[in-house]
């Protein structure tokens, strides 16, 4: 079984053919910081919705 992450059909002419083998590569080999990366994403996501529940908590009980 071949492992292709991406199926591109005819390049689209916006596209240079080297953005397309660079995106390939990317999808095939993602950087070492990825997770990082979304991990950190996913906790400021957290962060911003804690904030938020924080503000507009209900201060009356």
């Amino acid at each position: 079984m071949r492992r292709r992450a991406l199926q591109v059909p005819e390049r689209p002419s916006c596209y240079a053919p080297s953005m397309l083998a660079q995106q390939q590569k990317l999808l095939d080999d993602p950087p070492a910081w990825y997770p990082f990366a979304v991990l950190g994403g996913m906790f400021a996501v957290l962060l911003m919705v804690g904030a938020y529940n924080n503000k507009y908590d209900d201060k009356s009980a």
